[in-house]
């Protein structure tokens, strides 16, 4: 299910991110259309940030939509930055946004309508200078997982209702282990975390 949330529902999607700036708004009401098609005619739902988590922390490692956006955007920025040709490399030159950048980023000195601007020196001001041996992928990823770091220092993942109900239960193994043994996918449905009517029957 989520595998193919991320590979076709979305999939067009990621490649208007990387020249346009996707607006919150509109990414929060797509993790809303793509929770509604996950949980559609279910009674028992979980949040969406515990969907997120990874299967390691009880979650099903949905992408978090915001985060992959900026995160696509700021890797071709970067990408196009590399090429003194491009229109992108002229107004990263224009702005000094070429090359590692200050931290804490000085964002203000960058007008208001130049926001993707503005967001590409306060974000890459805590990503690690890429080397040029780094793929392109590899890029991508580790600026996802920076930004999710960065998002999740400012606004933590809550803890699971099933966690807090039973705190005494070493949840790391128990997710660990039901990602890793083979249970079939219909017995896996039906012990999604957080949802308690399964999990303490």
């Amino acid at each position: 299910m989520i595998q193919y949330v991320h590979t076709n529902l979305l999939s067009k999607l990621w490649f208007a991110v990387q020249i346009l700036p996707a607006p919150h708004v509109y990414t929060q009401k797509l993790t809303t259309a793509v929770s509604w098609y996950i949980w559609k005619g279910t009674i028992f739902k979980v949040p969406t940030s515990t969907l997120q988590r990874t299967k390691q922390k009880g979650g099903m490692d949905l992408i978090d939509i915001t985060t992959k956006c900026r995160a696509l955007l700021l890797s071709r920025m970067y990408t196009q930055g590399q090429n003194a040709c491009s229109a992108t490399a002229t107004w990263l030159r224009e702005w000094k946004l070429i090359g590692r950048q200050e931290n804490p980023p000085h964002a203000l000195r960058i007008p208001g309508n130049l926001g993707y601007l503005q967001c590409f020196a306060i974000d890459m001001a805590y990503v690690q200078f890429p080397d040029q041996a780094e793929s392109a992928r590899s890029l991508r990823k580790r600026l996802y997982n920076t930004l999710e770091a960065l998002r999740k220092a400012v606004k933590p993942e809550p803890a699971m209702r099933i966690e807090t109900l039973y705190p005494e239960v070493h949840w790391d193994i128990v997710w660990t282990n039901l990602n890793t043994a083979w249970i079939p996918n219909k017995m896996k449905k039906n012990m999604v975390p957080g949802n308690t009517r399964h999990c303490t029957n």
